[in-house]
């Protein structure tokens, strides 16, 4: 039974939704290039910290080779591009490429759990990057992946707007049902799950596909974005440990923490890479300590954020009364 008033605040957030969708959908033809380019790269960052947070946050294995999905879906889409496949075939390649690389690992990088997981899914990140320095033949290692011109800022940033959206649903789905439930009681107790008949090695298959499929896709709108590519712009830690970062400072194992995540350490980020080059990769560090002393869980958790976000409410509904 819902509680009186449940279903108007439904009605009001749905509302305010929808306008915020109409505003992104109109917003390109009122401002600069430049800030469309800033908002399609805040998308990408939203869809990988979110796919982040399905198997990190609410499963509570932490993968901190995330982003190669992103780099494996960027290479495949780029090789196929400049054979000559057509763009629709590359982007559904990209997402299978992704997929089928974490079907291919699921079953020994799940045998390790807790901080082994960690390292393992961080060497796994390493290694993908050192095989496209490697493979020259087909990656041209250090000098990189040059596309066919072709793209359109418009095209990217709808496009990227659109996965966002889907990944959004896609996450409340996932949260607000019988398989969230399981991944977290996963992540709360894996044994006793396991007792409770939770087939634990199933949904953490399912997860970690899940999450891979996503970066794939954003991996190869990138690549389509950039119309260059190379191992550091799409495995190089500096790139890889970013939405994670995010998604910590947001916090994780909720709906928005990586959405406030990302919103704040981009549009800082942004400030500070203005002023020098490569500040702003420092800038993480610092900040996730003082989130660790300070806002403990990200700034979602925090009590203090969330005692404003109560008085907010309670001022927009005396107003909206």
């Amino acid at each position: 039974m819902k509680k009186p008033g449940a279903t108007g605040k439904l009605y009001k957030l749905m509302f305010a939704m929808i306008v915020l969708i109409v505003v992104l959908l109109v917003f390109p033809y009122f401002v600069d290039p430049y800030i469309v380019s800033i908002l399609y790269l805040l998308f990408i960052f939203i869809v990988l910290a979110q796919t982040f947070d399905i198997v990190g946050g609410y499963m509570g294995y932490v993968n901190l080779g995330h982003y190669m999905f992103f780099g494996i879906g960027a290479y495949t889409f780029s090789i196929l591009i400049i054979g000559g496949t057509s763009i629709p075939l590359c982007f559904i390649a990209a997402i299978i490429a992704s997929v089928a690389f974490a079907v291919l690992i699921s079953y020994p990088i799940f045998r390790i759990r807790g901080d082994y997981f960690v390292v393992a899914t961080l060497a796994l990140v390493v290694l993908v990057e050192i095989l496209a320095y490697n493979l020259d033949w087909l990656t041209r290692g250090s000098y990189g992946l040059s596309l066919p011109p072709g793209y359109h800022l418009f095209s990217c940033y709808y496009m990227a707007l659109g996965l966002t959206l889907l990944v959004m649903i896609t996450k409340y789905k996932v949260v607000n049902s019988k398989f969230g439930l399981g991944l977290i009681s996963i992540r709360e107790d894996e044994q006793v799950a396991e007792v409770f008949g939770v087939h634990t090695f199933k949904y953490k298959f399912l997860a970690f596909i899940l999450s891979a499929s996503f970066p794939g896709m954003a991996g190869a709108l990138h690549a389509w974005y950039l119309s260059y590519i190379d191992p550091p712009t799409v495995f190089g830690l500096a790139v890889a440990l970013t939405p994670i970062a995010m998604t910590l400072f947001g916090g994780m194992g909720t709906m928005f923490g990586p959405v406030v995540g990302v919103c704040i350490l981009w549009i800082i980020e942004q400030a500070i890479w203005t002023q020098t080059e490569y500040l702003h990769f420092a800038m993480y560090g610092i900040i996730l300590i003082l989130v660790g002393i300070f806002m403990p869980g990200g700034v979602v958790k925090s009590k203090r954020v969330q005692a404003l976000w109560e008085k907010v409410k309670g001022r927009f509904g005396r107003f909206a009364a």
